[in-house]
């Protein structure tokens, strides 16, 4: 073993412990390039083989990255665990707070270069940027560790960004989200490693009893943040003349595609809205390897019609083919949220499918 172990280290704890988190973290294949040059031990040792010396090679690779990067003498200890993950991340990946970010597991990730390149007009607000809407403190969420993101759901809330992040701060009721979208960016409200309260649960019969399944579990919530009401048209058209008008009253042409549910007349979604709403489901689906798949009918036509049981579990469990971005209204009869506002946001989005 090399001479930078430290005396009285525990090699033993070392070793078990890098063994506990292998299987969740995908260690070593999730180590980045950069800290195997740094530490080429770490390509060659092995946290989970039955052969002795690849551990320990492997436990001496974590100690000498870890001093390489600075780490505090207490922390030079040889496990790869999420605090050292995050750490690494941090330490060889550094993007300042006002640089465009998303916070996952606490490391600013910086947003897709093709993204910010297609909507250049588009700003983004971590969730430690100094104007972000933080709702971490209100514990209006579930904590959680090593959640896979398998999907998005796209609500509709809030007259803007800061009045609804004003009611998700004051309501009695456990109600949140990841990110409010409005006119002038994007607003970080919850890290995307905690569990928001935003789509709750989606009961179906099958085969006669009911199934339960969680939409909040493995899904990002973003709220487009404006009213849909068609009584709203003056106040979101104040500052503006008739001709320039952002918002206008329309007929709502979706509701075929949802089962005629939703509102006659309503809103139309202000273009400034839309394209940051589509930019952030491009920079989350880049950020979490999510192609962008929408729910279609049998003729493979966009629908805004509620999944069935099959479908919804196929989107919980991250299966292939599996829809990745649903509306609220494809949950839950009740929830009209966004149709008649579907088409304005994916106008922006080219489908991979």
């Amino acid at each position: 073993m090399s001479e930078y172990l430290n005396v009285g280290f525990d090699l033993e704890y070392a070793i078990a412990k890098n063994k506990e988190f292998a299987p969740i973290l995908n260690l070593p294949n999730s180590i980045p390039d950069e800290a195997i040059e740094l530490s080429p031990q770490l390509a060659t040792g092995d946290p989970c083989s039955i052969n002795r010396a690849f551990n320990v090679e492997f436990v001496d690779g974590v100690q000498y990255l870890q001093i390489q990067l600075g780490f505090a003498a207490h922390e030079v200890n040889g496990v790869y665990d999420w605090y050292t993950h995050e750490e690494i991340h941090k330490r060889l990946y550094p993007v300042f707070r006002e640089e465009p970010h998303m916070l996952f597991r606490g490391i600013r990730a910086p947003v897709n270069n093709g993204v910010l390149d297609k909507y250049t007009d588009t700003e983004f607000y971590g969730l430690d940027h100094p104007q972000a809407l933080d709702l971490s403190r209100k514990g209006r969420y579930k904590q959680t560790k090593d959640r896979d993101i398998n999907f998005i759901v796209i609500h509709w809330g809030g007259r803007d960004p800061i009045h609804l992040h004003r009611y998700f701060s004051n309501v009695k009721k456990s109600v949140s989200s990841h990110y409010a979208t409005g006119t002038t960016g994007v607003y970080q409200m919850l890290d995307h490693d905690v569990e928001a309260f935003h789509a709750g649960s989606a009961t179906r019969k099958v085969n006669g009893k009911n199934r339960k399944l969680s939409m909040n579990k493995h899904s990002i919530g973003i709220d487009l943040c404006q009213f849909p009401q068609e009584e709203r048209l003056t106040w979101y058209n104040r500052d503006n003349s008739s001709e320039n008008a952002k918002v206008h009253v329309i007929q709502n042409k979706e509701r075929a595609l949802a089962g005629n549910r939703g509102l006659r007349r309503m809103l139309s979604l202000d273009a400034r809205t839309a394209r940051n709403g589509a930019a952030l489901i491009e920079a989350l689906c880049a950020l979490h390897g999510l192609p962008i798949v929408v729910p279609k009918d049998s003729q493979n036509k966009t629908t805004l019609k509620v999944l069935d049981y099959d479908t919804l579990n196929a989107m919980v469990r991250g299966e292939d083919g599996a829809p990745t971005i649903v509306a609220h209204s494809h949950l839950s009869r009740t929830k009209p949220d966004i149709i008649g506002w579907w088409n304005s946001v994916f106008h922006n989005i080219n489908s991979t499918e």
